[in-house]
């Protein structure tokens, strides 16, 4: 009687505590049979974020107008009404980052009808997995449907995909059937090298973690529906948490078994530095039809290509010798072979001076950082500076904003506060190299984990206080065999100044030990990427969207008239300002205004038009070359006092991102008038290319030389050979017979950098 009457609490206690253990063996059961197979399908739904009043239009704020048009008088810039119209709809349609309400409407609208899905198979004796993914867009007026199939093979290092039904634009007609591979064979010692069981082992624990780690009242039995009946389902475990907990657990877990992963899975370091070593070492051989010009465009890689050509010609000529040794190195470095032995002593020599120098230097900065560091606002500072009633200093705005996540001004719609912010402070990596320093090369178990956990509780509360949490909840459910055949994920997560996503997951695990059998016939007839893609109109497709996104958009389509993008338009009017004036301060003061009203309105909105153009004095100052800017005296002195007045002491309290932005545009204004003026001069003299050529490579390389008469004429006379090589090149035949009266003595006169740097310019200018 005694047994009968406690039974029913002590089943229903002993079922709480091994909720968790069952949870963890059934999603486990996926590593302890040879193969299974599996489905799903997901969906994603977007609530955006609702906003007041109604943003239909886009219109500059009035106050942000009001301030620009103060500072735009107030600096005598010239604007014609339609120019400033333009100017104020570039900044007031500041979408950069896609949050517009009409994308938001788009987003919602697309995930909405969207249904996603998958199907496949994973067989772990033959290292081989098939996963192929369909979507479905669906309204009453209009379906869409789409397949792309795809196999992993991890034992012939392939990957394959079709992605014909997605892109058949992309795939010539008599390969539209067959798969497409990815060929990572040279990868096969990477691949080959991990410890698959470890790995297991490893993957086994790290499921465990979060069920582990659970609290009671999140780890709860559910009620079973017929669709959970018909598929096998006998019990149901909901684990609910956040995505942010859950994150911190497996990053956390992924530190504290840094050491087991690099010892006994693999180490990714070690191999990473092994390819690099094997890929130097097959660089060093290659000859001048391997030389990599990625990166380039067509005239510089082309004119890079002439260059060394060019120089292997001159020194099988005159020397008669084809050291590839020697013909890479001069290639790569752009320096004539000849180059005396005792220049290079003497360039060493300097060289090893400056690295001593830079070395200082940079010392001396790093110490000064970390004083700048010691010094500046904790986040606790900024806080309290965010909620007290004294006016903020620029540098005060930024320093809490970029070091602390800290907005000191109203936050607007372009200052998203990050979505995993957590993971983004000082107060996260501290806790990571904790768990790193509490780990070694034995696996530390998710029972271990979990008093690693406990220990630093406090820490991660604390962490996980700082941002608001958004759901994660799992359902686990079992079969008989307490094998985990259907797991459903619930995800949601909000992005401040868009809305909330929320994914929905339905996942099936099927026939496990008895999966379809993965045939590799089916990939007997798939062919590379190359192959599949050639005399395709793949090659053409970014040159046709190109042009197609040429085309007016609604925006313009309705008002009649294109507007410039605001990049465009700020180049023109740095420019304008700098034809106007010649003045360096006064383009980089209106730039940088510019770009602070286009990203930052709400700064501009806080200030005075004088404290903007206080603010913008003392950035055209800090983040100037010294011989681009260089005040002196009273004005000097005027600049160190706004420093102090603005708290713009120190890089962390400015803006780094538009105080460079700024100049670089500035600086590009002022150098392309004096080269353009310069070249379109030049040009418009000698008119013909060969002539353009000699000329303008006779014209820099006279340029610090101390050349006399008859080093001149010699210098002419190589100049016009240079030229008839520049000729012979572009149409595919500089040869042997194009320096047939290159002499001994004319090799001082030719600087293959130079030829490299004028071949450019003029083929730039002169197309084919």
């Amino acid at each position: 009687m005694a047994a009968c009457s406690t039974y029913p609490i002590n089943s229903h206690s002993n079922n709480a505590v091994k909720l968790d253990d069952r949870a963890v063996q059934g999603l486990n059961a996926m590593y302890n049979y040879p193969n299974y197979d599996f489905n799903g399908r997901f969906n994603v739904n977007f609530a955006a974020e609702k906003k007041a009043g109604n943003a239909e239009k886009q219109v500059i704020d009035a106050k942000l107008k009001s301030q620009l048009d103060q500072y735009i008088a107030a600096q005598n810039i010239k604007l014609s009404k339609q120019e400033k119209a333009d100017l104020y709809e570039a900044i007031a349609g500041r979408d950069s980052s896609g949050r517009s309400d009409r994308a938001q409407q788009f987003l919602s609208s697309f995930l909405k009808h969207t249904q996603f899905g998958y199907e496949g198979s994973i067989d772990f004796r033959e290292r081989l997995a098939t996963f192929d993914f369909s979507a479905k867009y669906e309204k009453q007026t209009l379906l869409v449907q789409t397949k792309v199939p795809m196999a992993l093979d991890l034992k012939n290092h392939k990957f394959y995909i079709n992605y014909f039904g997605v892109m058949p634009f992309m795939v010539n007609q008599e390969n539209q059937d067959n798969y497409a591979y990815v060929d990572f064979s040279e990868y096969k010692d990477i691949v080959d090298k991990i410890d698959y069981k470890n790995l297991v082992t490893y993957l086994q624990e790290n499921t465990a973690v979060p069920y582990l780690l659970a609290n009671p009242e999140k780890l709860q039995r559910q009620s079973l529906s017929a669709a959970d009946k018909s598929q096998g389902v006998v019990e149901k475990i909901r684990l609910k948490s956040s995505l942010e907990e859950f994150m911190l657990q497996q990053n956390f877990f992924e530190a504290a078994n840094r050491g087991y992963v690099k010892h006994s899975v693999i180490d990714f370091e070690k191999v990473f530095n092994e390819k690099l070593e094997k890929m130097t070492e097959e660089a060093s051989k290659y000859d001048e039809d391997k030389y990599s010009t990625y990166g380039m465009g067509a005239e510089e890689a082309e004119a890079y290509k002439a260059s060394t050509k060019l120089y292997r010609l001159v020194n099988e000529k005159l020397h008669d010798r084809n050291d590839e040794s020697e013909a890479l190195e001069a290639e790569e470095a752009h320096v004539p072979a000849d180059y005396a032995e005792d220049d290079v002593v003497a360039a060493s020599a300097a060289a090893t001076d400056s690295a001593a120098d830079a070395a200082a230097a940079d010392v001396a900065a790093a110490r000064a950082a970390e004083d700048d560091r010691e010094e500046g606002l904790s986040e606790e500072q900024c806080e309290a500076l965010r909620d007290g009633k004294q006016r903020f200093s620029m540098g005060d705005v930024t320093y809490c904003q970029e070091e602390h996540y800290v907005y000191l001004l109203p936050s607007t719609d372009e200052d998203i506060e990050h979505p995993f912010k957590l993971i983004m402070s000082d107060k996260y990596e501290d806790l990571v190299k904790k768990f790193e320093a509490s780990g070694s090369e034995k696996l530390i178990t998710a029972a271990e984990f979990k008093q690693l956990w406990a220990d630093n509780s406090t820490e991660i509360k604390a962490l996980l206080a700082t941002q608001k949490p958004n759901d994660f909840v799992v359902d686990v459910g079992l079969d008989e065999k307490g094998r985990a055949v259907k797991v459903d994920y619930d995800v949601d997560m909000y992005v401040q100044g868009m809305g909330t996503f929320k994914l929905n997951s339905d996942n099936h695990i099927l026939n496990y030990g008895q999966a379809k059998k993965i045939s590799r016939s089916q990939f007997k007839n798939a062919k590379s990427i190359e192959e599949v893609t050639k005399d395709s109109p793949f090659e053409y497709m970014i040159g046709s969207l190109t042009r197609a996104l040429g085309n007016k958009g609604s925006a313009e389509a309705a008002s009649g008239q294109s507007v410039k993008s605001f990049d465009r338009q700020l180049e023109e009017l740095a420019a304008r300002i700098y034809d106007s004036t010649g003045s360096y301060s006064k383009v980089y003061e209106a730039v940088f205004l510019m770009m602070l009203s286009h990203e930052k309105p709400q700064i501009v909105q806080y200030y005075t038009p004088r404290e903007l153009s206080e603010i913008a004095r003392v950035y055209a100052y800090s983040y100037a070359d010294q011989d681009i800017y260089d005040p002196q005296g009273k004005e000097l002195a005027e600049l160190e006092k706004l420093e102090v007045k603005h708290k713009l002491e120190r890089r962390d309290q400015f803006a780094d991102r538009i105080g460079s932005e700024a100049y670089d545009v500035t600086t590009e204004a002022m150098e392309k008038r004096k080269d353009r003026q310069a070249w379109n001069k030049f040009v418009a003299q000698y008119k013909q290319p060969k002539t353009v050529f000699a000329q303008y490579y006779m014209q820099q390389f006279i340029e610090g030389e101390d050349l006399n008469t008859k080093q001149k004429a010699q210098l002419k006379r190589v100049s016009e050979i240079l030229a008839q090589t520049y000729l012979d090149a572009r149409k595919d035949q500089l040869t042997a017979k194009s320096i047939v009266n290159i002499t001994e003595d004319d090799e001082e006169f030719i600087d293959y950098s130079l030829y490299s740097e004028v071949y450019e310019k003029v083929a730039s200018h002169f197309k084919k």
